[in-house]
Parts: C-alpha cells; structure tokens; sequence
C-alpha cells in the first residue's frame, strides 16, 4: 500500500488574542486540534522587534528570529530575507517538483512595498492583492480571499500553500481587543478556516493525501485596541494544528519559529544546517532541543 502524500497549509490569522480565540465559537479549529494542539507563547517585544504584523509574519514564514531576518516593524528595508527566505521558496528550492501557494493582501508581504516582499516570485501559485486600510475593507478581502483559495486547494497542484486573513487585526484596531464587533471577526476567522478545510476535503485526490495544517497568529491586541509593545497580551501568540484524519500529538511549547521545520519535516524536505533555522520540530521522532528563544 502506498503511503499518503503529504500536504501542508499554513494559516495565518492576524491579531487573534488567544484568550478570545479560546472563550469564542470555533468549530472548524476545534475540529482540528481535536486530535491535535493548540499551545500560547510569547513573543519578543521592543527594542528587539515590534509586536507587529512585518515581525511576525516573517518570524513564522522564515523559522528564525527577528535577530536573523532582521524585519522589525511593518517596514522591511534592511531586512535579511535574502539569508533567510520564505518557506515556500525554501521548499521551491530543494524539490522543484512540489506546487506552492501564497495567498495575501497586505501589501508588503507579496510586493514590493515598503521594502517587501517577504514571498519570493518563485512560488507557483500567488493570490496578491492590495487593500485599503479598514475594517470594512478587510473584511470583504478576508471573503473573497477564502473563495478564491477555496478554489486553488479544492482542484488545483497544491503541494505547500500560506494563507493570511486580516479582519480580526482591523476590528481590534478600531474597536478595542475586547469588543463584540473584535469577537465577531475572530469567529469569521474560524468561518474561513472552515471553508479551506472544505475545500481540501474536496480534492480529488484527498483520500490519498496526509494534510498537517498549522494556524497561528502574528501578535494579540490591547483591551482599547492596538499593538506594537511589551505588554503580554501583545506578545502572547498561539499556534494550533492537527493532521486531517490522524492524530498529531506534540512535545512541550510550540513558538512561531517551530511553524517551519515542522512543515519541512512533514513532507520530507531535508533542513539544510546552513539555513540555520531558530525552530525544533514539536512532533514525533524530529522533536529536538530549542534553539535560543528572544
């Protein structure tokens, strides 16, 4: 018998405090970390990088901390993601066989704004769109975004894909981090979650696949809104996963670093020692001793 081939999705959902997350109506992540996980830790904070977007995308895209890639605020000039890219083009690199996807809408991480991108064009599928500022706007982005996605993973050569969804950052912002409108789009978080989890289940090919699919965030939100400090609850994050239809038990805390080579260990893409990757891989027999955390 032949086994699975491995998939992996990534899913960014920008500004979720998980204490929110954990007291809010989530089906489709309850249904994932069922036989899975979802662990908290905490992030740098001022003067090393801002509890910010730019930092924490990159930090969970690359595997190494904002020491290494050097992004550390919502502009990248100076950056180092040339020594220290994108997963995605990571995986291009090594086995070019394998079909990629990125999926954003804030502007830097797919163009060349504000000294972005932090994706590479070498990936094999790229939904990058720009979007005006706003609550309203992002959260028609987050809709369409989901459809279009849904679309890709449901019938399309998808081997390693990362999504990014930015509602919940743009409601905390302008209503607060404890607010019901804040609530609301972390749930519609968990609605989109929900419709790519669908649409995989939907693939022709799905009955011989083994999907690992991660969920994070990037930083939590104040009570009146904000972020960018030192407090905890701008520096807890999450990260959440499951293997759809098998188990995935992990070994002790799980940071925004570990999201890469536990990807790369997944589908059986050799880590090189000269990328010198931050994370450990939480799972299984790869579960190693933690490089130095910020």
């Amino acid at each position: 018998m032949n086994p699975r081939v491995p998939k992996a999705l990534v899913v960014c959902l920008d500004g979720v405090r998980p204490d929110v997350l954990q007291s809010s109506r989530t089906p489709a992540l309850d249904r994932l970390t069922e036989a899975g996980f979802l662990r908290t830790s905490l992030i740098y904070a001022p003067p090393v990088a801002e509890t910010s977007t730019g930092p924490g995308v990159a930090t969970m895209v690359t595997g190494v901390w904002p020491g290494k890639h050097n992004v550390t605020a919502n502009v990248f000039h100076g950056h180092r993601l040339g020594q220290y890219p994108d997963f995605l083009t990571r995986i291009g690199s090594v086995r070019p066989a394998l079909a990629t996807l990125v999926a954003v809408h804030w502007a830097p991480l797919g163009r060349a704004v504000d000294g972005g991108p932090v994706f590479t064009e070498g990936i094999t599928h790229r939904i990058v769109s720009e979007v005006p500022d706003g609550y309203g706007h992002y959260r028609l982005a987050d809709e369409q975004l989901a459809a279009s996605v849904s679309q890709v993973l449901a019938a399309g050569a998808v081997d390693a894909a990362f999504v990014y969804f930015a509602v919940g950052d743009w409601a905390g912002h302008e209503f607060g981090g404890t607010s019901a409108i804040y609530r609301e789009a972390v749930e519609s978080y968990d609605g989109y979650l929900g419709a790519l989890l669908a649409a995989i289940a939907r693939r022709p090919s799905y009955p011989a696949e083994d999907w690992l699919v991660l969920v994070t965030t990037d930083h939590g939100h104040l009570d009146e809104g904000g972020h960018g400090g030192a407090s905890a609850v701008e520096r807890t994050v999450f990260v959440a996963g499951g293997r759809l239809g098998q188990s995935l038990p992990v070994t002790g805390q799980v940071t925004l670093v570990d999201i890469v080579p536990t990807v790369l260990a997944h589908l059986g893409v050799p880590a090189d020692p000269a990328w010198a990757l931050d994370g450990t891989v939480p799972t299984g027999p790869d579960a190693g001793a933690r490089a130095s955390e910020p």
